[in-house]
């Protein structure tokens, strides 16, 4: 059995990822809530399935520990991850990039970061 791909110019957009919850600056978030990211023009997961993973990383605040969200189980750049139940502070920066598969992060990069307090 023969399978056609079909592709067009707007499957090479630039890679991009943006906060959906919290989406605004200086939003309070409780300890343990569910954060989320849409991801576009890059599929996260496992080499030779995807393109790599998202990392999110904390400035700030105290038990914030880095989270890697390695698989899209939603197949449409929707994704989430809990936030440590230990993790709180004020004016914790947030920050989420793009790795490729070889643990750098990709060129140029593609970040998006949020200043949240965390009760």
């Amino acid at each position: 059995m023969d399978f056609l791909t079909g592709f067009t110019i707007y499957d090479y957009d630039r890679p991009g990822i943006e906060w959906t919850t919290p989406k605004d600056n200086n939003s309070t978030i409780a300890k343990g809530s569910m954060l989320k990211l849409t991801v576009k023009s890059f599929k996260v997961g496992a080499a030779g399935v995807g393109d790599g993973s998202v990392k999110i990383t904390f400035t700030g605040g105290t038990g914030c520990t880095d989270l890697t969200i390695a698989t899209d189980p939603s197949g449409k750049g929707e994704l989430s991850a809990t936030l440590p139940a230990a993790c709180g502070g004020t004016g914790v920066v947030m920050k989420a990039a793009l790795f490729g598969h070889n643990a750098a992060a990709i060129s140029p990069a593609v970040e998006s970061q949020l200043t949240v307090n965390i009760q």
